[in-house]
Order: C-alpha cells, then sequence, then structure tokens
C-alpha cells in the first residue's frame, strides 16, 4: 500500500535477488509490483534500459534470446543445459551439470579446466567439499589471479599472475547509464599481464590469422566502442560520459526494433502473463515456491536443524574472498563471524565471541558468534568466503579454506532456470566448540 500511494518509488536491486534458487522469479516479481502501481519509466522509479550507447557488444542483444529459442540444439548431449530450456537461449552451461561431469565423466570427461579470478573453493561455489576433489581429479588447470588463493594452491597446474586495476587500461561502466576509461597508472607487476591479453594469447593458439582482428589492447577496446561515437583515448581524456537519459520510452516507441509504442515484449505490453516462459517449462507468472528446506516445505528437517541459515552479506573491508591477505582490512573485521540473536545464542549456550559450529544435513564449519538484536530470533547469518592466508602455503590446510567455508552447508542446486542456488534459504544448528 505504500509503494501504490507513493509519488514514485523504487527498488534496490541487490545480490540477495541472485543468492536464491528461483531468483529469476524473484525478480519477475518485483517489476510486476513497480508496473502494478505505476512506479515505471517515471522520474524516481524503475526504468527499462538499453546497453548505453547500444554498446550490446558486451551485453546479449535481446532479439538473440528469442532466435536461440526456435534454433535446434546442436549435440545437445554436449551442452551441458539440456536439464534447462532457459540455458539453452542464453547459450550457457549449468554448474551443477558442470560439476555432475567432472565427478562422474557424464555425459563426457571433463578433462581441464581454465579459471579466470574465480576462487571457487573459497568462495564461488556451493558445496566446495565437492568442487575441490573434482578439480583435482582434472589432468591440467589453469588459474589466472592477482594471488595465490586456495583454489590456485590447491589445483593449478599453471598459475597466470593478473594485472591489477592500475596497471592495465581498460572501458568501465558499459552500462545503462554511464560508460568511463580506465587509465593505467603504473607498469605491471613483474610478468603480470591483464586479463584481455592473457584471453588474447591464449586464444590466439587455437585460430588462425583471419579472426586476429586487432593485437593490442586499444585496438580491442575502440572495436567494443565502435558504435558510440567514441575512441579508447578520446574516452579516457573525458573520464566518463554520461548518455542523456530519458523517462516514459514505452509511450514514444524507443523501447521497440520498430519503434511502435509499446515495450520490448511480443505483445507490446508490459506481460504479467510472460508466454515465453512457457516455452522454457516455467510459469508464466510470478508464483512463489517455497524453498526445498525450509521449516514449511521440510518440517521433518526442521526439527534436527530448527534455524534458518542465510549467507552472503557483505561486510567492510571485504569483497567476496578478496582482501583476507590485507592487513588493514582484516583490522576491520579479523575472523568468520555468524550472526546470532542474544536470546537465542542463550538457548544454545553460546556467548558473544565464542567459536560455534554450525552443521546441517550438506556438512559443518566453524565461525565466530556475534551477538546481535538485528537479526530475527529464528535465524543466524553467517560470513562467506573465507581464507586465512597468514597461515602460509606450507601448513598442508590450503589456507584453512575449509574450516569456515559456509558454502559446505549450501547445496550445488540450481532452480528451475538453471541459475542459482539457496544461499538464503537453508536450515542449520549451532553449538558451542568445546576447546
Amino acid at each position: 500500500r505504500k509503494i501504490g500511494r507513493a509519488k514514485s518509488c523504487c527498488l534496490q536491486w541487490g545480490v540477495a535477488m541472485d543468492h536464491t534458487s528461483e531468483g529469476f522469479i524473484t525478480g519477475m516479481a518485483c517489476f510486476d509490483l513497480m508496473a502494478l502501481t505505476g512506479n515505471f519509466e517515471k522520474p524516481g522509479t524503475m526504468v527499462a534500459a538499453n546497453p548505453v550507447w547500444d554498446m550490446s557488444v558486451t551485453w546479449m542483444p535481446r532479439e538473440k534470446v528469442w532466435e536461440g529459442c526456435s534454433e535446434p540444439v546442436k549435440d545437445q548431449g554436449r551442452t551441458m543445459n539440456f536439464k534447462y530450456p532457459a540455458l539453452k537461449a542464453m547459450a550457457a552451461i549449468s554448474p551443477d551439470m558442470l560439476l555432475e561431469a567432472m565427478e562422474t565423466g557424464e555425459p563426457y570427461p571433463i578433462k581441464a579446466m581454465f579459471m579466470m579470478q574465480n576462487n571457487a573453493i573459497a568462495c564461488m561455489g556451493a558445496q566446495p567439499q565437492r568442487i575441490l576433489p573434482a578439480l583435482q581429479k582434472m589432468e591440467f588447470n589453469v588459474v589466472v589471479d592477482l594471488f595465490l588463493t586456495p583454489t590456485a594452491l590447491a589445483c593449478a597446474d599453471v598459475l597466470l599472475p593478473a594485472a591489477c586495476f592500475a596497471e592495465r587500461i581498460g572501458i568501465t561502466g558499459h552500462q545503462p547509464y554511464a560508460l568511463g576509461a580506465i587509465a593505467q597508472a603504473v607498469e605491471p607487476l613483474g610478468e603480470c599481464k591483464s586479463d584481455q591479453r592473457i584471453i588474447y594469447e591464449t586464444g590466439s593458439r587455437f585460430t588462425d590469422e583471419a579472426h586476429k582482428k586487432w593485437d593490442d589492447e586499444q585496438g580491442f577496446y575502440d572495436y567494443l566502442l565502435r558504435k558510440t561515437g567514441y575512441t579508447y583515448e578520446t574516452l579516457r581524456e573525458r573520464t566518463w560520459a554520461y548518455p542523456e537519459f530519458e523517462y516514459n520510452k514505452h509511450e514514444k516507441g524507443l523501447l521497440r526494433r520498430d519503434g511502435t509504442v509499446g515495450f520490448a515484449t511480443s505483445t507490446g505490453r508490459y506481460n504479467f502473463y510472460c508466454p515465453e516462459m512457457l516455452h522454457f517449462g516455467l510459469s508464466p507468472l510470478a508464483d512463489y515456491e517455497e524453498p526445498p528446506e525450509s521449516p514449511v516445505s521440510a518440517p521433518e528437517l526442521a526439527e534436527k536443524y530448527p534455524l534458518v541459515l542465510t549467507t552472503g552479506a557483505r561486510p567492510w573491508g571485504f569483497f567476496h574472498s578478496e582482501h583476507r591477505q590485507s592487513p588493514s582490512m582484516r583490522r576491520l573485521h579479523p575472523d568468520p563471524t555468524v550472526l546470532i540473536h542474544p536470546e537465542t545464542a542463550a538457548a544454545y549456550g553460546i556467548a558473544d565471541g565464542d567459536w560455534v559450529t554450525i552443521e546441517n544435513n550438506f556438512g559443518s564449519c566453524r565461525q565466530k558468534a556475534e551477538l546481535t538484536t538485528r537479526i530475527r530470533k529464528d535465524t543466524v547469518s553467517a560470513d562467506h568466503a573465507w581464507w586465512f592466508p597468514e597461515r602460509g602455503p606450507e601448513d598442508g590446510t590450503l589456507f584453512g579454506v575449509m574450516e569456515s567455508n559456509i558454502n559446505k552447508l549450501v547445496p550445488m542446486r540450481p532452480g528451475k532456470v538453471g541459475l542459482g542456488a539457496s544461499y538464503k534459504s537453508q536450515l542449520c544448528t549451532i553449538g558451542k566448540v568445546e576447546e
């Protein structure tokens, strides 16, 4: 009611939306709410925006999605997405199907992995206790990263050092609202190279000269910017460029390729009932589905694990698994913490600062209790992406990556779309660690 009566309203869309197995449907519901209350395409509301200056080379042009739906899937057994029709349209693979193939060799064996700044064991995958042995089974692994991470230490046959932000050129923004340039400030340290250079030099081994359209990073960025009216150099001189923004685009024929009034949908209307979803075997309406593990959907499981577990909240000083090796950042947040309501902690005999075991039907880990009334009594919130670089690479624990890794309690199980996982809707119990 407050949203409906407000002069204008918009939603802050954070990563929590993606941290569920049905985040795609949740996003539909959020947009439906904004459209239903008139908070769409007006100042101060949600907007339908295209990539800035139509720079769609870094985004999938929307017409390709529906063209892909009607094209026959070539060699379906090798696509790693045939369980999920929506992923076929995006030409994407499913993370759970990939992990299964790494473990079992079905539908075909995976023999090598190329991981680029992806600390999979510490951060970027559910059930790292499955990911680690699966990666170690590979015949050859290449890891590209800024630091020696647990994933690199455990799995890399070759570790390629990446240049950091200040050591390379690039473009940034390239979303609906702004476009900017990254200007190199210092020379790369040692043998570090930019991501783009590493990708180019790797790809050049797999193609012929006819497909090598450029051999320098500035030429690559000029190609990406070819429809914007800028080159890398002119954008660097300007620093940031902002397009002139226009509201009510659906009333002016600015959203549809043919220039007619309406939204970029098959009907031209805002579709609360989205018929394209039927093509993917999904509901055309944004309906609610209880998470697989919850007190409602799994009451017997909830008797053993009575607390709701949410993960992935961002603490100051860190971004995913980055900055644990920085002393100044660690002073802000020295230990992995789990937030517990004081009354809940008292019921489990836990005091502020105690080390706590968090456990469920998938796994367990240890974190330090932080008592706060900011959280519900039936819920605990655990830090993600912890590792302990101060231990050094020789102590045999992979920087202690499995000890406080909350992803051990999250299944590698996407939703019906094929994306996401239940990072914020697990069940668990807690107990004080007796030293």
